[in-house]
C-alpha cells in the first residue's frame, strides 16, 4: 500500500526519472509507472523520440547501411542501430551491401571511365566496397593519384566536409584537415597567408598545424617561390625586408639559396647595410641628407621629409649614450624603429630602453618590422606637415 507521504512525494517530483524515484521510495520502476498512470500523471514524450514516419522509413529501408540511414534521418549511427535491433531488423554478417549492389552496373560504369569514387557516390557506399566488388568480378583497377588526393575527392563527393553540418566557422577552431593542408601547402605550394584566408583563420594556427604534422620538410621551395614571397613581404611592409622580418618557414629557404642579400639583388630590393662606426659612416643616405642605419629607417626618414615634417635623427634622450632613431621637435616626440625584434639580446635592449623612456616621461612611438609605419605616423600630417598638397595626395592614395 502507498502511504499519503509517498503519493505526495510522487506528485511533487514526477518529473524525475523513474529510476531515481524508485530508489528514493524503495520501490520498483514498474510500481512507480503503474502509480503514475493511476494518478493520471503522464510524462511528455522524449524530444528525441522516434516518430511514426521515421519508424516506417526504417522498416522500408533497413537494408541500407546504418551510415546512410543516420544521414537521412539526421541521427547518430548508434541510435539507428539500436532501434533496428529493437525492431528485430537484424542484418546478416558482412552487411547488406552485397545483396543490394548490382555488380554488372558497377562494372559497366567503371569500363565507361567513371572512377570508383563517383560510382560509390551514386550507390551511397564507400569507395572500398566498390573496389572489392570490381576485384571479385576479375577487373584490374586503374592507377589513381596519391592516397591524399583520393581522400579529398571521396570526402567532397560523400559530403563529409559540409558547411551546413559543421558550421561556416568550422575551420576557425584549428580543425583544418591534414589531407587538404598537405595538398595546398606541399603539392600546390600555396603560401601560409593564402591558406589562412581560405580557412578563415590566422597564420599562427596554420603554422601550428604544419609543425604538428611535420609538413615543413615535405615542401620543396623553388627559387621562384622564395623570390615571390620576398616581393610580397616588401609590398606588405612598405620597405625592403630584413632576414629577421621573414617568417621561420622562409628563413630556411633563404639560407639554402645563398642568403637574403643575394636574392634581393635579383629582385632589385634595397640591401640592408648595418652601421658599425660611431659616426654613422657607411650607412644609407636619405633624400634630406640624413644618414641612417637601414633601408627601413631610410623609408621612414624620406616619408617624413617629403611630407614636410621637421625631424632629427639620432637625437640623445638625456640618459647616458642612448639616442632615439627620430625626433619631432614640434611635438617633443621620439620615434623608435625596432628592426631586429625577435633576437633575444635586442629584445632585452628594447625592454631597457622602454623603462628609460618611462622614467624620463618622454613621448614615444614604437614601430616594429611588421607594422605599416605610414598608418602609425599619419596622425603627424595634420599637426606638423608643411605641405597641404602632400596631405591631399596621401589621402587620395589611401
Amino acid at each position: 500500500m502507498w502511504s499519503a507521504k509517498e503519493i505526495k512525494f510522487l506528485k511533487e517530483n514526477w518529473e524525475l526519472p523513474d529510476k531515481i524515484l524508485a530508489k528514493k521510495l524503495n520501490r520498483t520502476k514498474e510500481a512507480i509507472r503503474a502509480k503514475r498512470r493511476e494518478l493520471g500523471i503522464i510524462k511528455p514524450e522524449h524530444p528525441n523520440a522516434w516518430s511514426k514516419e521515421e519508424i516506417e522509413f526504417l522498416k522500408k529501408n533497413w537494408k541500407l547501411s546504418d551510415r546512410i540511414l543516420a544521414e537521412k534521418l539526421n541521427r547518430s549511427r548508434k541510435s539507428v542501430e539500436a532501434k533496428r535491433i529493437k525492431m528485430n531488423l537484424i542484418k546478416p554478417m558482412g552487411g547488406m551491401d552485397r545483396y543490394i549492389l548490382p555488380v554488372d552496373e558497377i562494372v559497366r560504369l567503371y569500363k565507361q571511365g567513371f572512377s570508383s569514387y563517383q560510382i560509390a557516390e551514386k550507390f551511397n557506399v564507400s569507395s572500398d566496397v566498390i573496389r572489392c566488388r570490381l576485384k571479385k568480378a576479375g577487373i584490374k583497377l586503374r592507377k589513381t593519384h596519391s592516397k591524399i588526393i583520393k581522400r579529398k575527392i571521396a570526402d567532397t563527393l560523400r559530403g563529409r566536409i559540409r558547411p551546413e553540418i559543421r558550421g561556416a566557422n568550422h575551420y576557425k577552431y584549428k580543425n583544418i584537415p591534414k589531407d587538404i593542408l598537405y595538398i595546398k601547402y606541399v603539392i600546390e605550394k600555396k603560401p601560409v597567408y593564402q591558406i589562412a584566408k581560405e580557412f578563415n583563420t590566422t597564420e599562427k594556427t596554420v603554422h601550428e598545424k604544419l609543425r604538428k604534422l611535420n609538413l615543413y620538410r615535405n615542401r620543396k621551395w623553388r627559387k621562384e617561390d622564395v623570390l615571390k614571397e620576398l616581393k610580397r613581404l616588401a609590398d606588405e611592409l612598405g620597405y625592403s625586408p630584413t632576414y629577421s622580418n621573414c617568417p621561420s618557414y622562409l628563413q630556411n629557404a633563404i639560407r639554402r639559396f645563398g642568403g637574403i642579400n643575394k636574392l634581393k639583388k635579383e629582385i632589385g630590393l634595397e640591401i640592408y647595410r648595418p652601421i658599425f662606426n660611431k659616426n654613422y659612416e657607411g650607412g644609407l643616405k636619405c633624400d634630406d641628407g640624413h644618414i641612417v642605419s637601414s633601408s627601413a629607417e631610410r623609408e621612414i626618414d624620406n616619408w617624413l621629409f617629403h611630407n614636410g615634417i621637421l625631424h632629427q635623427v639620432h637625437k640623445p634622450i638625456g640618459y647616458g649614450n642612448y639616442k632615439s632613431d627620430f625626433y619631432i621637435p614640434e611635438l617633443n616626440l621620439h620615434i623608435e624603429f625596432w628592426g631586429l625584434k625577435g633576437v633575444k639580446k635586442y629584445d632585452k635592449n628594447i625592454k631597457k630602453k622602454h623603462e628609460i623612456y618611462h622614467k624620463l616621461g618622454l613621448n614615444l612611438v614604437d614601430i616594429y618590422p611588421n607594422d605599416n609605419f605610414r598608418e602609425k605616423l599619419k596622425f603627424l600630417l595634420p599637426l606638423c606637415s608643411r605641405y597641404q598638397t602632400n596631405l591631399k595626395q596621401y589621402y587620395e592614395k589611401k
